[in-house]
């Protein structure tokens, strides 16, 4: 059954919970010019805009039974289906059916892992243009990346001392021959200092291992982030590197009120002759909010890939409308 059927099935029967339901979503395109080593493109781009469905009944005063349904749709086309966790069009961008409490936050849910949602830290608005699979050199499955999402169950921790949140994840395998994933993540959030930690086995590919630590420190309207993150397989014998970082920065352009940000990684990926090949990814992405909805957006991103020698670069701006 594909992600689509399933999708249709979920909203399905959502909408016959009698919950407390509400409707979202973004329509978002974009104009942008992209230039390879071996020539160059314009085109007009709606892959950003999405579609959901959520909401909660009340089974006590401390619990509360919920659901959250999205699908990721292309505004502008009309291809079909998930592709390798990438979602094409129309297609299910997130889906949890779950518990939550005093006891913390239980659920059924394809979206993110928990260490991968530790990717947060670099998202400037919901859907950017610009890529973390390249800012986190997606290397076509040799080695975790940590931008996947999968299925599987869920449990979120309540605050504990007021700062730290714990996020446990199991994932079955997609197999009989496959081995079942494990994703953990914790956060320590203390106002201005924001940190992430976690670790997970067999959750994008079969034993495969991936550890990541990132966070941000803000001073004033300033926020500075980064991360380190590496990865393996023993199926492959492949592993990765990865440093990235990023500076957000809030600013006035005459009487417009913009939200910026610049990210950069670095990404070593070594064979299994512990050959490497080296991977640099910046860019930059401006957004201009005219409403709470409403928002236009500038952006730049640069990828020297194969051992830094062939470049892609991609310079684009959209319109983004919430509901």
């Amino acid at each position: 059954m594909n992600k689509v059927t399933v999708s249709i099935l979920m909203l399905a029967t959502a909408a016959g919970a009698h919950a407390k339901t509400s409707i979202y979503g973004e329509a978002n395109a974009r104009l942008q010019f992209e230039n390879i080593d071996g020539g160059s493109s314009l085109s007009i781009d709606g892959s950003l805009s999405e579609f959901g469905y959520k909401g909660e009944q009340t089974l006590s005063e401390q619990e509360t039974a919920f659901f959250d349904i999205g699908l990721g749709v292309n505004a502008l086309g009309d291809s079909l289906g998930v592709s390798n966790g990438i979602i094409s069009y129309p297609g299910l961008k997130v889906g949890q059916i779950g518990l939550r409490g005093d006891f913390g936050e239980i659920s059924a849910f394809y979206d993110h892992s928990p260490v991968s949602k530790i990717n947060h830290y670099f998202k400037l608005m919901k859907n950017d243009p610009d890529s973390i699979r390249y800012l986190l050199s997606d290397n076509g499955g040799l080695s975790p990346t940590g931008i996947y999402k999968v299925d599987g169950l869920s449990y979120q921790s309540p605050l504990i001392e007021n700062n730290i949140t714990i996020n446990a994840a199991l994932v079955p395998a997609e197999d009989p021959d496959g081995t079942t994933g494990i994703s953990f993540a914790g956060r320590y959030d203390q106002g201005d200092i924001d940190v992430s930690v976690g670790f997970e086995v067999n959750v994008e590919q079969d034993s495969s291992q991936l550890f990541k630590v990132a966070g941000e420190y803000q001073t004033g309207k300033l926020k500075l982030g980064g991360q380190v993150q590496m990865s393996s397989s023993s199926d492959t014998d492949y592993s990765s590197r990865n440093f990235a970082g990023f500076v957000k920065l809030p600013l006035k352009f005459s009487q417009l009120e913009t939200n910026n940000r610049i990210m950069a990684g670095f990404t070593t990926l070594t064979n299994p002759a512990d050959d490497t090949v080296d991977q640099f990814y910046i860019s930059g992405l401006q957004e201009i909010p005219w409403t709470s909805k409403v928002s236009t957006y500038s952006f730049v991103e640069v990828l020297m890939y194969n051992d830094l020698e062939d470049t892609r670069t991609v310079i684009g701006s959209g319109l983004k409308i919430g509901f």
